[in-house]
């Protein structure tokens, strides 16, 4: 999956931009991979594909359908 983000910053505040409650309805195994992210200090410890997923499942959560969180993602 290709993302527009580069840094765990950026999509946090790209999806509090669309839902500042997000956080709220995401899955718990989401946070811990933000928290893992966050924590790595540096992005490159976090794969493209793990981005790709972490952001997708926040799109999941906050009520989009498979088709359109795969699209947002993407774009």
């Amino acid at each position: 999956m290709t993302s527009q983000f580069t840094t765990i910053t950026d999509v946090i505040s790209h999806l509090y931009q669309l839902d500042p409650g997000f956080a709220d309805d995401l899955p718990e195994s989401v946070m811990r991979d933000i928290v893992r992210a966050n924590s790595a200090g540096r992005y490159e410890d976090i794969t493209g594909d793990e981005i790709g997923s972490m952001i997708m499942d926040c799109y999941l959560a906050c009520g989009a359908d498979e088709a359109t969180a795969r699209w947002l993602t993407q774009h």
